[in-house]
């Protein structure tokens, strides 16, 4: 009996070619999508024991609330700030700063330290600079979970006014202004570890001049004592 030999047609060529690719590109699309993954400590509200029981009663009502502020990373994106959560009931401030490892952990592990700073409507300034900070590397990031306590947002009062206008031959026209009547601005401020450089300075909460703030649902509870 003659074994049957299979022919390898141009046909075949393209179809296994085609199959090759298409295997490659999904398995890069999910490589990426996997890689930017953020660690779990970026969107976790972390709490100590006395915290969490604070809020036992609280489950069908959490009060918390999501900073997203339009300067939430520096020029070349290897800082960013991420997940800004405002945990009314015990006045705490929670965030996490995310960067490039291979831009600035080639002398020191900690190349920043970092504090927050609140600035009222008649400038004055209230510094934490205390922090707690809980670390997490995946990848080439490494993302470090900022939480401050003690800490009053003020978003202040939104007021909305009718203004009439009148042009010079006498036409009446009404326009609507809306403006923000007192509140704070909450800043962080990271600075080189080495230098005491201040390197940046972002607004991530507070009087809503650059950024917009919103109630959420519960997030991922941490317990850490």
């Amino acid at each position: 009996m003659e074994e049957k030999t299979r022919k390898i047609t141009g046909w075949k060529i393209i179809k296994w070619t085609f199959l090759g690719i298409s295997i490659l590109v999904y398995l890069l699309a999910f490589t990426r999508i996997f890689v930017s993954c953020d660690a779990e400590v970026s969107d976790d509200i972390i709490l100590t024991s006395a915290e969490k029981k604070a809020f036992d009663d609280l489950d069908s009502d959490y009060p918390l609330y999501n900073y997203q502020p339009t300067s939430w990373t520096n020029d070349d994106g290897s800082i960013q700030i991420k997940n800004i959560y405002y945990v009314e009931p015990i006045s705490e401030l929670q965030l996490t700063v995310r960067y490039r490892i291979s831009y600035y952990d080639k002398t020191s592990t900690k190349p920043f330290y970092y504090q927050i700073r609140t600035v009222d409507e008649n400038e004055n300034e209230r510094i934490y600079s205390d922090l707690e900070s809980h670390t997490e590397t995946r990848f080439d990031y490494k993302y470090i979970r900022l939480c401050a306590d003690d800490i009053v947002i003020d978003d202040g009062e939104k007021v909305t006014n009718r203004v009439q206008r009148i042009d010079e031959e006498g036409n009446v026209t009404y326009e609507t202004k809306s403006e923000i009547i007192g509140g704070n601005k909450v800043y962080l401020d990271i600075y080189d570890s080495e230098t005491d450089e201040l390197l940046y300075s972002f607004v991530v909460a507070g009087r809503p001049l650059n950024g917009v703030r919103t109630r959420r649902a519960k997030c991922d509870t941490r317990v850490i004592d």
